[in-house]
């Protein structure tokens, strides 16, 4: 693996396409600040991340048990996990809802503050109700 063999942004851009974040001026400096962060973790976390990843388990089910508000947020421009997987999870999740952000890809928080943070807001606003799924 290139992380290993101390090539990090060789990996980091395999993992993280420029095509993956919103297209903009923007996007050089979002891809920066991710290269930063990987190099401030180190290689061998980014392979623990990637490992992890790999060997996570499938959560369809768990997401139908779901019984409480439920907010999904993407990035319109998401090439990693696109809209429509986030579209998928939010049909699986009874009473949720899914919020594309139009100015971002896979680095909400770095692309898109503002419009992520008014979002948690909105959901973190709205009242806590259990759902009875056997009605």
């Amino acid at each position: 693996m290139a992380a290993r063999a101390g090539r990090l942004d060789q990996a980091l851009e395999g993992v993280v396409p420029r095509a993956a974040l919103a297209p903009g001026p923007g996007r050089v400096a979002v891809l920066g600040q991710f290269h930063a962060m990987a190099h401030d973790a180190g290689a061998g976390q980014f392979v623990a991340q990637l490992r992890a990843l790999q060997r996570r388990r499938d959560q369809q089910s768990t997401l139908r048990r779901c019984k409480v508000p439920t907010t999904i947020i993407c990035g319109a421009h998401d090439t990693i996990t696109p809209p429509r997987r986030h579209a998928l999870m939010a049909g699986l999740v009874p009473c949720s809802r899914l919020e594309v952000i139009e100015q971002a890809g896979h680095f909400m928080p770095l692309e898109a503050p503002d419009a992520l943070n008014q979002i948690l807001q909105n959901w973190l606003a709205q009242p806590y109700v259990l759902q009875d799924r056997q009605a």
